[in-house]
């Protein structure tokens, strides 16, 4: 299936913008682990030990491909000596190339570090069903079935691990599960469908909340439904939170501060601006010094996430 044109729009998407904000914070991203392990293996880890990792790396020759989240955690029984990565690939679409993209990111990111790597589809697309397979080497027995069943575990193979928030059996373990996204995770799902009952649904989850995480989650969600359902408006939304949410509550309103969001919205880029600026900098810095200890360049490349041309050039 093609592309949707709004996936077309980097930094613009909305399915992935809301994810990369909620999900970029390990106290959130615990909830997407939750689903996508099962217990034995939720518990083998000391999620106290969560970190949340650079994902500004991989292709030298194009700063425009990233991974959507990748966050470490440490063994519960083996501490420090054991450590898992997990790649997160946030899809709104069904996407034919996932498999080569995350071979793509895999491959980067054991340049910089050989530790173990899960990569995990987190996918709510318009379509309920993932269509294509998530084993690689039935990716290539479509072609190559004798070949594949001949060598076996001598060619290169891995398997994506997904949660399809489409299916019932996950949104029936979110509404059962007592998850901090859990209204998140309510409007990636509905979001298609989306109308003014599936804001009141919103609005009534957003009450087993407190005030700091409701205002926060119920502001992003309903910037989230105008952006992708532009006929849902603020003002039915507002109309509709008047309606269902007791009037003691609305002494503090639940989208207070969703306003204020368009306008700090410029702000926000420029900040991301001068984050990726400084990001840069510190990059070249490295990059000298390594020059300095006669490293070779595809070594600073793979390091720095610098392209050999702009290596070449500190060089000089």
């Amino acid at each position: 299936m093609a592309e949707p044109k709004l996936d077309k729009i980097k930094f613009k998407n909305p399915h992935d913008r809301l994810f990369r904000e909620i999900y970029g914070d390990p106290r959130n991203g615990m909830d997407l682990f939750e689903l996508a392990l099962t217990a034995d293996e939720f518990n083998a880890f000391d999620w106290r030990t969560l970190r949340a990792q650079p994902t500004v790396h991989f292709m030298p020759d194009s700063s425009k491909k990233e991974v959507d989240l990748l966050y470490s955690v440490k063994s519960k029984k083996s501490g420090a000596h054991c450590k898992m990565v997990f790649m997160l690939e946030h899809k709104s679409w069904q996407d034919a190339k996932l498999m080569v993209q995350l071979l793509e990111y895999q491959t980067a990111a054991y340049r910089k570090q050989m530790i173990p790597i899960l990569p995990i589809l987190i996918y709510h697309g318009r379509e309920s069903k993932w269509p294509y397979n998530l084993e690689f080497h039935q990716n290539l027995a479509s072609d190559s079935p004798e070949m594949i069943e001949m060598f076996g575990r001598q060619v290169l193979n891995f398997i994506v691990r997904c949660v399809n928030l489409r299916r019932p059996q996950v949104q029936q373990q979110i509404m059962e599960r007592k998850l901090e996204t859990k209204l998140i995770l309510y409007i990636f799902d509905r979001i298609w469908d989306a109308d003014l009952k599936t804001v009141a649904e919103l609005l009534r989850m957003g009450q087993e909340l407190d005030d700091t995480r409701r205002k926060v989650l119920i502001g992003k969600a309903v910037d989230y439904i105008c952006r992708v359902k532009p006929e849902i408006t603020r003002e039915k939304i507002m109309e509709v939170e008047r309606a269902v949410i007791p009037q003691e509550v609305l002494m503090s309103p639940f989208l207070e501060g969703t306003l204020e969001d368009k306008m700090q919205e410029g702000l926000e880029q420029g900040l991301e601006q001068g984050i990726q600026r400084g990001a840069e900098q510190n990059a070249r810095k490295v990059a000298r010094m390594m020059l300095q200890n006669n490293e070779p360049i595809d070594k600073i490349c793979s390091y720095t996430g610098l392209s050999s041309g702009t290596v070449r050039e500190l060089s000089r």
